[in-house]
């Protein structure tokens, strides 16, 4: 559901997929190709969401901005089942593994994979392909080509699903 919030409309670029349970609100744009999955809520109330293209907002996952800190996500980009963002940017290529709770001025590069249940604290940073886990999130080791195609496969994945939920509903 798309909602109005002071005068600012959600932006949905073409081609994407948005849930029915899905709650979408205010100053959010959502790039082409992009899934946004069931019961997922990206609020946009307190400053601006940008979501990139072909990026998989999977199932349960909150996105929320912070009056000081837009929230941003780059281009194909994963955040998995149940996640919690808030006022942070996520850089192209990244995925966040289920649970994961990355918190207000966190800055995490491009190629990057968050670990399931990770707590990535206010204001850190993660470099560009590097693979962070724990409470709090520390950076274990750098991502490998395995891991590269491991996160390319997801978002095709999705972009598979987003396409066949997308034809079942021109029908």
């Amino acid at each position: 559901m798309l909602v109005e919030f002071d005068g600012k409309r959600p932006k949905i670029g073409e081609k994407c997929f948005i849930a029915g349970s899905a709650y979408i609100i205010g100053d959010v744009a959502i790039g082409d190709e992009t899934i946004v999955m069931f019961n997922a809520v990206i609020r946009g109330d307190l400053n601006k969401i940008i979501v990139g293209r072909k990026c998989s907002i999977q199932d349960n996952v909150t996105i929320h901005a912070t009056p000081k800190h837009k929230t941003i996500i780059g281009d194909e980009v994963a955040v998995t089942h149940g996640c919690i963002l808030e006022g942070c940017e996520i850089g192209d290529g990244t995925l966040l593994g289920m649970g994961a709770v990355v918190l207000e001025g966190v800055k995490i590069g491009r190629n990057c994979i968050v670990g399931a249940g990770a707590v990535v604290l206010n204001n850190t940073v993660i470099p560009d392909n590097s693979i962070a886990v724990g409470v709090p999130a520390k950076v274990v080791k750098n991502v490998s080509q395995e891991h590269l195609e491991y996160l390319k496969h997801v978002i095709q994945t999705y972009q598979e699903l987003r396409e066949k939920y997308l034809s079942k509903l021109s029908k």
